[in-house]
Protein backbone atom coordinates (compact mmCIF):
# COMPACT_ATOMS: atom_id res chain seq x y z
CA UNK A 1 0.00 0.00 0.00
CA UNK A 2 1.60 3.28 -0.59
CA UNK A 3 2.13 6.20 2.10
CA UNK A 4 -0.48 8.42 0.29
CA UNK A 5 -3.06 5.95 0.73
CA UNK A 6 -2.26 4.80 4.20
CA UNK A 7 -2.21 8.60 4.81
CA UNK A 8 -5.70 8.62 3.59
CA UNK A 9 -6.40 5.95 5.16
CA UNK A 10 -5.35 7.00 8.57
CA UNK A 11 -7.25 10.66 8.19
CA UNK A 12 -10.40 8.70 7.32
CA UNK A 13 -9.86 6.90 11.21
CA UNK A 14 -9.70 10.18 12.30
CA UNK A 15 -12.57 11.52 10.96
CA UNK A 16 -14.41 9.09 12.75
CA UNK A 17 -12.85 9.55 16.07
CA UNK A 18 -13.47 13.23 16.09
CA UNK A 19 -17.30 12.37 14.94
CA UNK A 20 -17.49 10.34 18.16
CA UNK A 21 -17.20 6.65 16.52
CA UNK A 22 -14.77 4.13 17.86
CA UNK A 23 -11.91 2.43 15.96
CA UNK A 24 -11.49 -1.07 16.30
CA UNK A 25 -9.09 -2.27 18.81
CA UNK A 26 -8.50 1.54 20.15
CA UNK A 27 -9.40 0.55 23.63
CA UNK A 28 -9.95 -2.84 26.06
CA UNK A 29 -12.71 -4.46 25.20
CA UNK A 30 -14.95 -6.66 28.30
CA UNK A 31 -13.47 -9.16 30.19
CA UNK A 32 -13.56 -12.61 29.14
CA UNK A 33 -13.44 -16.37 31.00
CA UNK A 34 -11.66 -19.21 29.21
CA UNK A 35 -12.99 -21.90 30.36
CA UNK A 36 -9.49 -23.39 30.39
CA UNK A 37 -7.82 -21.51 32.95
CA UNK A 38 -10.48 -19.68 34.27
CA UNK A 39 -9.00 -16.64 34.84
CA UNK A 40 -11.11 -13.52 34.32
CA UNK A 41 -7.95 -10.82 33.67
CA UNK A 42 -8.80 -11.92 29.85
CA UNK A 43 -10.03 -8.62 27.62
CA UNK A 44 -11.29 -8.83 24.01
CA UNK A 45 -10.65 -6.31 21.60
CA UNK A 46 -12.73 -3.28 22.09
CA UNK A 47 -16.05 -3.00 19.69
CA UNK A 48 -15.79 -0.61 16.63
CA UNK A 49 -15.32 0.67 13.07
CA UNK A 50 -12.74 -1.36 10.83
CA UNK A 51 -11.65 0.68 7.60
CA UNK A 52 -10.24 -1.25 4.89
CA UNK A 53 -8.25 0.77 1.81
CA UNK A 54 -8.69 -0.40 -1.68
CA UNK A 55 -5.69 1.05 -3.13
CA UNK A 56 -6.89 -0.23 -6.64
CA UNK A 57 -10.21 1.99 -6.99
CA UNK A 58 -9.04 4.64 -4.56
CA UNK A 59 -12.20 3.57 -2.18
CA UNK A 60 -12.31 2.09 1.04
CA UNK A 61 -14.93 -0.51 2.63
CA UNK A 62 -16.33 0.58 6.21
CA UNK A 63 -17.21 -2.70 8.65
CA UNK A 64 -18.83 -2.59 12.50
CA UNK A 65 -16.72 -5.68 14.10
CA UNK A 66 -18.39 -6.89 17.30
CA UNK A 67 -16.56 -9.08 19.56
CA UNK A 68 -18.63 -11.70 22.50
CA UNK A 69 -17.08 -14.19 24.58
CA UNK A 70 -17.38 -18.15 23.65
CA UNK A 71 -16.33 -21.23 25.34
CA UNK A 72 -12.75 -21.09 24.34
CA UNK A 73 -11.82 -17.61 24.54
CA UNK A 74 -13.96 -14.92 22.57
CA UNK A 75 -14.90 -14.50 18.56
CA UNK A 76 -16.19 -11.41 16.40
CA UNK A 77 -18.43 -10.91 13.24
CA UNK A 78 -18.65 -7.58 11.51
CA UNK A 79 -21.08 -6.40 9.58
CA UNK A 80 -20.28 -4.40 6.33
CA UNK A 81 -21.08 -0.68 6.42
CA UNK A 82 -20.31 0.02 2.53
CA UNK A 83 -17.88 1.12 0.38
CA UNK A 84 -16.90 4.90 -0.09
CA UNK A 85 -14.72 6.86 -2.04
CA UNK A 86 -14.94 10.31 0.04
CA UNK A 87 -14.71 11.09 3.80
CA UNK A 88 -17.78 12.82 3.95
CA UNK A 89 -19.83 10.16 2.65
CA UNK A 90 -18.28 7.72 4.76
CA UNK A 91 -19.10 9.45 7.90
CA UNK A 92 -22.80 10.26 6.24
CA UNK A 93 -23.28 6.54 6.34
CA UNK A 94 -22.01 5.59 9.35
CA UNK A 95 -24.24 7.85 11.22
CA UNK A 96 -27.32 6.57 9.88
CA UNK A 97 -26.11 3.17 9.98
CA UNK A 98 -25.20 3.43 13.73
CA UNK A 99 -28.57 4.92 14.49
CA UNK A 100 -30.47 2.03 12.64
CA UNK A 101 -27.88 -0.77 13.82
CA UNK A 102 -26.56 0.27 17.06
Amino acid sequence: MSSHYLYLTKQAEGAMRQAGFGIAGDQSGSRYCEAIDNDWSNRMPSDGFEIYPNEEDRTFAVSFISHFACYDGWDSCDAVVGTFSTIPAMLEAVRIWAKNCL
